[in-house]
């Protein structure tokens, strides 16, 4: 369910400038101006009633995020924004001027367009094969074909497409293709919404800048369609003539086949990794095997074909690939396993394999078509390694003015095996403890020790006798104990 709530979430992304993270309140309808610009600018809205607006107001998201911390109820004014119960959260044009996103407000039409009701589980299983991530332009949408009333979607590795989805219209004398090309954003945003189905009206068709408007009671989207030429679709959808036979299968089990052998074949780490499809043998390989999970296929018309040949019915394909279509598809679905066939190349004659062509599924109004991965060959085909061969003897050694040594066989002697009387864990004998002297005699005493000898004595260097002092000189003058000079 879409809501205000989405809106804002869609316009606070960072990555546009500050003036354009707003939304438009016309009192009727509130608008996100965030991808309205560049040439697949596209605008995004929900019902929202104001009853004293009556122009629109830009309002910046962020003034819009403050306010709704402080009260459910938005209600919004010329400068500002409040609850209607005195809470108000105020908003300057400075630094930016915010109401220059008036500017960037959706063309309005002119003329009539042409209207018709869109299923949107239609619209999501054609939107499963856009990549989001390629920047082509003629890949980067839905391919809405109005002379054929084809619905169609691809990123040139598959096609998903459905038939009867559009009407039918005849292309006027001044007019150009009736085709157009819905970019992906405003589609997988609108498929959030619960209802089943929405109304799409297109204006200019058979011109450059188509204008489509497609619109659920929770939301509505605005876009420009994209002016590219859409890849011929129908050239590699096979037709049914051409293929061997008709397998029929359980889409949840073959889905969960091919998930399980999805994860092994990540894990082995193979840039290319893929799961082979055996439809003779009803096996999915992980990569190029040996492991694989068996499935219940139900071959239908395959008399034409050899029994002894079905063993090279087998591709390779992107396992999210094959997930997607068997999410898309019914019990009752028709996969066509194409026949190998001869074709002429620069003069001469070759083979297409089954593993070399797209694998086609009918279900009703909706079909697919998926490309198949190289493959060398099947994972039953592949010659299993040779054993290896017996390591040789070493040849003997030889030394000069000898004879050549025998060789001797590499061969361990078995060991001795011990006697039967004897006990494996047989004790050990206790220490026998010294005998007693008998009264009267004395203890015997072992061995002494020999005694420690004394430890060498050092020559040290004798020693200096000390040089005696001179005697000191009396003076005569002084008699020592008499205290009389003389």
């Amino acid at each position: 369910m879409l809501n205000i709530h989405d809106l804002i979430r869609l316009t606070k992304a960072a990555n546009a400038e500050a003036c354009r993270r707003t939304i438009v309140f016309d009192g009727k309808v509130a608008i996100s101006m965030n991808n309205g610009y560049g040439s697949h600018g596209w605008w995004a809205g929900v019902p929202y009633t104001q009853a004293k607006v009556d122009e629109p107001v830009a309002v910046p998201v962020d003034a819009i995020v403050q306010h709704l911390l402080k009260s459910r109820h938005l209600h919004v004014a010329k400068d500002h924004v409040h609850n209607s119960q005195g809470i108000r959260s105020a908003w300057t044009n400075k630094p930016h001027d915010w109401s220059v996103a008036l500017s960037f407000m959706p063309p309005r039409p002119e003329g009539l367009p042409v209207q018709f009701d869109l299923e949107l589980d239609a619209l999501d299983r054609v939107l499963i094969a856009v990549d989001p991530g390629d920047i082509r332009a003629s890949l980067q949408g839905v391919f809405f074909d109005f002379e054929t009333g084809r619905l169609a979607g691809t990123d040139g590795a598959r096609v998903h497409l459905y038939e009867n989805k559009v009407p039918k219209l005849t292309r006027g004398k001044d007019q150009g293709a009736l085709q157009i090309i819905v970019p992906k954003a405003p589609a997988y945003w609108l498929l959030k919404s619960d209802d089943k189905t929405a109304r799409v009206s297109v204006w200019r068709l058979g011109a450059e800048k188509s204008l489509v408007l497609m619109q659920t009671t929770e939301a509505l989207v605005y876009t420009v369609a994209i002016d590219a030429k859409f890849p011929d679709v129908m050239r590699v959808i096979p037709p049914r003539s051409t293929a061997a036979g008709t397998v029929r299968l359980n889409p949840i089990a073959f889905s969960d086949a091919v998930d399980d052998m999805r994860k092994l074949a990540a894990k082995q780490r193979d840039k290319n990794s893929c799961v082979t499809v055996q439809w003779g043998a009803g096996r999915v390989y992980a990569n190029t095997g040996p492991d694989f999970r068996p499935v219940d296929f139900e071959l239908v018309n395959f008399g034409a074909y050899p029994a002894t040949m079905r063993k090279t019915l087998y591709a390779a394909f992107n396992p999210r690939f094959l997930s997607d279509v068997a999410d898309c598809v019914t019990p009752q679905a028709e996969w066509l396993v194409p026949v190998q066939k001869e074709f002429e190349r620069h003069g001469k004659t070759e083979l297409m394999k089954t593993s070399d062509q797209p694998l086609a599924v009918f279900d009703g109004d909706f079909s697919a078509v998926v490309m198949p991965r190289r493959l060398e060959a099947c994972p039953t085909d592949r010659a299993e390694p040779a054993a290896k061969p017996p390591k040789a003897p070493k040849p003997a050694k030889t030394r000069p003015g000898r004879p050549a040594e025998p060789a001797q066989a590499a061969t361990v002697p078995p060991k001795p095996e011990k006697p039967a009387s004897e006990p494996e864990n047989k004790p050990k004998p206790a220490p026998k403890a010294p005998a007693k002297p008998a009264p009267g005699e004395k203890p015997v005493q072992g061995p002494k020790r020999a005694a420690k000898p004394a430890p060498r004595p050092v020559d040290l260097p004798a020693a200096a006798s000390p040089t005696p002092e001179p005697a000191k000189p009396v003076n005569p003058a002084v008699v020592p104990g008499s205290g009389t000079v003389h």
